[in-house]
């Protein structure tokens, strides 16, 4: 399977890594406020959500952060699951839409 292998600072974070039907992210955001920057390792396999790191892996200024996509018999295992609400991924699209 096609993995993310993520890496902060020279330390592995996770080898990440869905079946080919399902979804997997890795995401690198900011704030502007502090300056704060976070790093979100999941995906959606079926029905459940997935992660593997925690809600927010904080990062400062002069991080590295390494994604590199590797082919892998087997990944880590999600730190995280919980099910998919389609009802509110419905509703909150629908409130979003100009």
């Amino acid at each position: 399977m096609i993995c993310f292998e993520v890496w902060v600072n020279g330390e592995k974070v996770c080898l990440a890594g869905v079946s080919e039907s399902d979804v997997l992210t890795c995401i690198v955001d900011g704030e502007r406020r502090g300056l704060k920057s976070n790093l979100h390792v999941g995906g959606l396999v079926k029905d459940e959500h997935v992660r593997w790191t925690q809600k927010r892996h904080s990062l400062e200024v002069g991080d590295e952060v390494i994604i590199k996509i590797v082919e892998s018999d087997k990944a880590d295992e999600p730190i995280l699951k919980y099910p998919r609400n389609r009802q509110r991924e419905i509703k909150e699209s629908s409130n979003s839409a100009p």
